[in-house]
């Protein structure tokens, strides 16, 4: 805390003090900061004058503080925006430069208060400012002593006291990283706890200069982003889950980093295929903001930025539209329609395993597409067979049982985009076990070895100890 103009101007308010009324009402509360009156309910009747004037050699303190929106030495404007997160209606707002010794006027006046969930923008000369608001009966909600307002600033008021938000996090070589207090590079949204039309999606561009690894955020921090954030959530409400998700126009690797209402990192690079997705569980009311990064250095990507409280991902998109094909101008396509349906099972599901029949086998060279371990056979471009999965299970297998001897071979991408594969798990029959299966969509292929082959037969999906052995 900081206390400042002991001394005679003590004197001076021990005077007024016992001729116009208590001290609280020149100080305006508890701050540190005496009121320089702005926000005060004038007295009914006029104070009896001093019996004797004050010493000629000692000068008065000022009647108000300088206008928080004075001209600094350097020139231009910076914008300050208060969210008011703290639960209490904000009716008074004062701040001023740390410089000066009294609070400034409020500046919401009497007509005009920030309701919880609210926000209200000021345009303030740069500079380095306490600020204060107060509830309607003038107590303290939160003080913020000495923030840098130097372009954009916002302040996220809890009610939490006198704690300034931490600094924003700065590259190792000391410039400034993703920067939270700049204003959003593709605007802003302020979204309630079931909020209508979900998903709400923007179109913007990822990429940036900033390396976002190099900032040590956590775990999935990576890829080039701008500093300023490309977009930004005021949050309000309960929820148990906020989704967030970006999806580029093509097949370009982008990550996601996420800065939630607390001030914790979020981040994730491939959920599905090369698009990432953050979970918010139970979001806390406040700023949310958003980046959304290239992988790689000086790469641009469109795409389009979603926020859900649905199961929709990448891979399933509102419409039943899904993320562009991982590999452009032919091979396996999970965007086309399946050849033999889809499903949608939940952990613990019933008639376990479910069953399909089909014929592998098609005309893509499945070993070409490079898709890793086992990847291998001739399949059509299509998926054979999709499964929208959900719930918690440890274990999912998935196999495929012919009509006759022959080779069979079977391709699954998940619904993370990983590609899992297999050839002989059982003789020439082929299985693919998911540990602890995400939430999302699974698209299934069904290759045969030998190409021009087409074997009949039977696709399981099950959670017990099956496999293509037992029948």
């Amino acid at each position: 805390m900081r206390y400042r103009r002991l001394g005679l101007v003590v004197i001076l308010l021990v005077v007024t003090t016992l001729s116009c009324g208590p001290l609280t009402d020149l100080i305006g509360g508890d701050g540190d900061k005496p009121d320089n009156g702005g926000g005060d309910t004038p007295p009914t009747t006029a104070p009896p004058p001093p019996t004797t004037a004050p010493p000629p050699t000692s000068a008065p303190p000022p009647t108000s503080a300088p206008p928080p929106t004075q001209s600094s030495p350097g020139g231009g404007s910076a914008t300050l925006t208060i969210n008011n997160n703290s639960g209490q209606t904000i009716c008074y707002v004062r701040f001023s430069p740390t410089t000066d010794e009294y609070w400034g006027d409020d500046q919401l006046g009497s007509s005009e208060v920030i309701d919880p969930g609210g926000s209200r923008s000021w345009t303030v000369a740069p500079n380095t400012y306490d600020m204060r608001t107060d509830d309607c009966s003038q107590e303290e909600i939160e003080t913020y002593w000495g923030a840098d307002i130097t372009t954009s600033f916002t302040w996220n008021v809890t009610g939490s006291g006198s704690s300034p938000q931490p600094p924003p996090p700065t590259t190792s070589s000391g410039g400034v990283g993703l920067d939270y207090t700049q204003s959003p590079n593709f605007g802003s949204v302020n979204l309630s706890a079931g909020f209508a039309n979900d998903p709400n999606t923007v179109a913007m561009v990822s990429g940036g200069s900033v390396d976002v690894w190099s900032l040590g955020l956590g775990s999935g921090c990576t890829g080039y982003a701008t500093s300023a954030p490309d977009y930004r959530i005021n949050w309000s409400g309960s929820s148990s889950r906020l989704r967030i998700f970006f999806v580029g126009d093509g097949g370009d690797d982008t990550t996601l980093i996420v800065n939630d209402a607390t001030g914790n990192w979020y981040c994730n690079d491939d959920y599905s295929s090369f698009h990432p997705l953050v979970d918010l569980n139970n979001p806390t009311p406040g700023q949310i903001d958003i980046w959304v990064g290239s992988y790689s250095s000086g790469e641009y990507v469109g795409g389009t930025l979603y926020i859900t409280e649905l199961s929709y991902d990448p891979g399933n998109l509102p419409g039943g539209s899904q993320q562009p094909p991982p590999s452009p101008g032919g091979g396996l396509d999970y965007t086309l329609s399946p050849n033999y349906g889809s499903v949608s099972l939940s952990a613990g599901f019933g008639n376990d395993p479910h069953t399909v029949s089909m014929t592998s086998g098609g005309s893509v060279d499945v070993y070409s597409e490079g898709l890793g371990s086992g990847c291998t056979g001739y399949a059509t471009s299509a998926p054979d067979y999709e499964l929208q999965w959900s719930g918690t299970s440890s274990r999912l297998r998935i196999f495929f049982v012919p009509s006759g001897s022959d080779d069979t071979t079977l391709i699954v991408n998940t619904a993370t985009g990983q590609w899992r594969c297999n050839d002989d798990y059982s003789g020439l029959d082929p299985m693919v076990e998911l540990t602890n299966p995400s939430q999302g969509v699974y698209d299934i292929w069904v290759g045969s070895y030998g190409s021009g082959d087409y074997v009949p037969g039977t696709l399981y999906i099950t959670e017990l100890s099956l496999d293509p052995g037992d029948y």
